[in-house]
């Protein structure tokens, strides 16, 4: 089916493949992501402004009870060393994004302790450009071309 609506692909070594026609869209997450943090801030949510360093787990359920976090300067920019807190809570988020997997991994590893699955979330460079170019003959590549990733190297 791809081949059909996409001539110039080449899909013989395509296992599996998915066109959208509608419903895709996009929207800018700053907004959203601004809108949200201010309601919680109305709510009473706090945002501490540093880096864990450390937590403690219950003895009985061995979930994460506490995070040591090493709060940020006077001048927000640098970690001051001699300013570590304990926070103590009942629910937390992880919102570390890319780095998720590796502060769950610290805050596992400082509270005498594994995961029993680890996170299988790591950083990874994503940028997709879009190059516009004819070839020899002349023939343009099509603008209605689909974005094609390879699953084995992640080339876009």
């Amino acid at each position: 089916q791809l081949q059909n609506e996409f001539p110039s692909l080449n899909v013989n070594d395509v296992l599996l493949g998915s066109l959208g026609r509608s419903g895709g869209g996009w929207f800018d997450p700053w907004p959203y992501l601004r809108g949200l943090k201010q309601k919680c801030l109305e709510l009473g949510v706090t945002y501490p402004h540093g880096k864990p360093v450390g937590a403690t787990r219950d003895e009985v359920t061995g979930s994460i009870s506490s995070v040591d976090l090493q709060l940020l300067g006077n001048h927000k920019k640098t970690l001051s060393t001699n300013n570590i807190q304990r926070r103590n809570f009942q629910f937390v988020v992880n919102a570390a994004g890319a780095h998720s997997g590796t502060l769950m991994n610290l805050l596992a590893s400082s509270s005498s302790g594994t995961l029993l699955h680890s996170l299988p979330v790591v950083p990874r460079k994503r940028c997709i450009f879009f190059f516009h170019c004819s070839s020899s003959d002349g023939a343009i590549v099509p603008y209605d071309a689909p974005l094609t990733i390879c699953p084995t190297t992640n080339v876009y």
